[in-house]
């Protein structure tokens, strides 16, 4: 759970289905996306007048389309379509799918819509211009309106949506203006009062960027927290935790306590000196043994690399419901819960779940997460908190066996912060190594066993 809690500000994943109702409400409020009957109906694939009715929009077209007197060769375009092929083919917008067809109700694809927004943005993908038609997701890409977690294998309305938000955040190839959503302010598409609230948003989140650009950045630092967790009739565990980094020496104490009905646990773990030493007792019963612990500064590092605020990319607003600002400053991200799902499922692909007893279909389900950021004078981060709740389910030994977390994480970064050891961590008798010795049957020219002669928890 804490590394749950740690990662989720660097998310990187691919998911499908709907999930971006609230940035069609934002679209919807600015009168560039309109649902059907069937509401917002974003989870099925668009057709081409869908995707050309956006693409007007998104240039603050529409009206001009409406009130025009333009014609078109196609017979397959119903009326309430006709105004807007009509200004897209005069303008030199499509050619159509044949001479005479449109292809009105033809599935729109990833492609063809992400083609339709660099048109938008001013791009051209005519011989000799800035992209090629077969190069459209990667130019797309390229400049922002595009990222790989909408790279599902089935285009959506839903992830029309998506790219058409992004899309308002990229700035146009004329370099007119900071972004298309200023543009289509100064052309009157949009009125101010309607956009103000999405300019907000953008701005708290480059602030947030920024934030997590510093954070990235960072080699040396001290932090002290506490985390808290409810399992409902499962118990509790409350851990105070401290870390201190510099350079490549980490070291951590995490001295917590696990409580269910009449019984206790108290669980401690430090990090030093390249071990891990773990302590559990229960009672007067104490086990404790070590590890051997790498930690990789640099693997971490290139982990967020994509943070750079001078290469400022809005991607990860797809993984946020909202990010706003709390009464004391601290900025407030309130994440998708689909976001965190993907993550822990891929995280979980890792582990050999069998081989620890339970049964592969271990569920983790997300409701609320939200971080509150707080910054120093200077904009630096100095505080991080995250409320997260998840419902695990999973089978252990034939019985199954769910279980409801709600979890607060605190962590402050301070000065001069001593971590507390235990005296006798140099004492092997009292802290045995925890290892597992292969067997000996050991192919000699590529040092590898035969799977079948290595235990169970080894492979």
């Amino acid at each position: 759970m804490l590394a749950v809690a740690v990662l989720v500000s660097s998310l990187v994943l691919t998911v499908s289905a709907a999930r971006y109702e609230s940035l069609a409400e934002e679209l919807n409020s600015l009168g560039l996306f309109r649902g059907t009957e069937a509401g917002f109906d974003l989870d099925r694939a668009p057709n081409r007048g869908e995707a050309l009715v956006m693409l007007l929009r998104l240039l603050g077209d529409e009206e001009a389309a409406l009130d025009g007197d333009y014609e078109h060769p196609f017979n397959d375009v119903p009326d309430w379509l006709s105004p807007y092929v009509a200004f897209a083919y005069n303008n030199g917008l499509t050619t159509g799918v044949a001479a005479d067809r449109f292809g009105s109700t033809s599935t729109a694809t990833a492609q063809q819509f992400v083609t339709f927004v660099l048109r938008a943005l001013g791009y051209d993908d005519s011989a000799g211009g800035d992209f090629t038609w077969d190069g459209a997701i990667a130019f797309g890409t390229s400049v922002g309106v595009f990222d790989p977690i909408l790279d599902t294998g089935e285009f959506l309305r839903d992830h029309m949506v998506a790219i058409s938000y992004l899309a308002l955040a990229a700035a146009p190839a004329s370099g007119c203006c900071d972004n298309l959503l200023s543009r289509l302010v100064r052309d009157g598409a949009v009125t101010a009062s309607a956009a103000e609230p999405v300019f907000a948003k953008f701005a708290l989140y480059e602030e947030y960027m920024a934030v997590e650009a510093q954070m990235a950045e960072m080699t040396e630092f001290e932090m002290t927290g506490t985390m808290a967790v409810d399992m409902g009739e499962h118990g509790t565990m409350n851990t105070e935790i401290n870390l201190t980094l510099s350079g490549t020496e980490l070291q951590m104490s995490s001295i917590g306590t696990v409580t269910d009905g009449d019984a206790t646990i108290e669980l401690s773990q430090w990090v030093v000196d390249g071990y891990e030493y773990t302590r559990m007792a229960i009672g007067e019963n104490v086990t404790q043994h070590r590890t051997p612990f790498e930690f990789d500064m640099a693997e971490i590092q290139q982990m967020t690399q994509g943070l750079n605020i001078d290469e400022l990319s809005f991607a990860q607003l797809l993984l946020m419901t909202d990010i706003g600002r709390g009464a004391g400053g601290q900025l407030v991200i309130t994440y998708r819960a689909f976001a965190l799902q993907h993550m822990v499922n891929q995280v979980l692909q890792q582990i050999p779940i069998g081989e620890l007893g339970m049964d592969d279909s271990v569920d983790f389900s997300f409701g609320d997460t939200v971080m509150y950021l707080y910054t120093d004078a200077e904009g630096n981060a100095s505080r991080t908190r995250m409320i997260m709740n998840l419902t695990i389910s999973l089978e252990a030994g034939g019985i199954a066996v769910t279980i409801p977390i709600n979890m607060n994480m605190d962590m402050q970064i301070v000065e001069d912060l001593e971590i507390e050891f235990p005296d006798d961590l140099d004492d092997a008798t009292a802290w045995p190594m925890l290892a597992v010795t292969l067997p000996a049957e050991v192919n000699a020219t590529n040092g590898t066993a035969d799977a079948d002669s290595v235990p169970a928890c080894c492979r």
